[in-house]
């Protein structure tokens, strides 16, 4: 006859200790024993923890073993993370560090109608999506000039998503992300700096 808390008990992993003839003593339930499939499997005196089914059995120390190395890999998971953010945050810095732009302006994408939809990001984006350069102030240089509101490449976008691109870095906090429009990138091309010997005092 099964009792009745047996499921109860093993449902979250019933600890018990290994017997006689592979008998599973739970601590849970007086008098209940479970029988190992293979006696020989597990050493008398051994402490286990059981299965929701009660259909096999695993050693706390095994048990344990498990948990440290998923600890652990979510550890090294994390830190990847945060090492990966640390470096972007650094790119970025990089990338900003070679301009010089004259105007006021920020970082926004070009949504995409199928990026809202059912299944996909939710964020306007999909595979072919690119961070351009936004322009917040009217300029004219040369041949070229924008009003202000306006992408620098063409102010073509199915969607307008010009609240401003943001990344986190591994400390939380926010930074402008690259340009990665071609087209944006060429435009720029004219308030890059160019270094010198004694240092970044001229432009393309």
């Amino acid at each position: 006859m099964v009792p009745p808390r047996l499921s109860d008990v093993l449902q979250g992993g019933a600890k018990g200790t290994v017997r006689e003839k592979g008998a599973i003593e739970l601590d849970d339930l007086d008098g209940v024993h479970l029988a190992l499939k293979n006696p020989e499997a597990v050493a008398e005196g051994t402490r286990v923890q059981v299965n929701s089914r009660g259909s096999a059995c695993t050693s706390l120390e095994e048990v344990k073993r498990r948990k440290r190395e998923k600890k652990a890999e979510k550890f090294l998971k994390a830190r990847e993370r945060r090492q990966k953010r640390k470096e972007a945050r650094q790119e970025a810095e990089a990338f900003w560090d070679q301009y010089d732009i004259p105007f006021e302006y920020d970082v926004a994408i070009k949504g995409r109608r199928s990026g809202l939809l059912r299944g996909s990001s939710g964020t306007g984006r999909d595979s072919s999506t690119v961070e351009h350069l936004y322009v917040l102030e009217a300029f004219e240089d040369g041949r070229l000039s924008r009003p202000e509101g306006v992408y620098l490449c063409n102010n073509e976008a199915n969607l307008r998503f010009d609240d401003g691109e943001r990344r986190q870095d591994e400390n939380g906090e926010s930074f402008i992300p690259p340009v990665t429009c071609q087209t944006c990138l060429d435009r720029m091309e004219r308030w890059k700096w160019r270094t010198k010997s004694e240092g970044r005092d001229e432009k393309y």
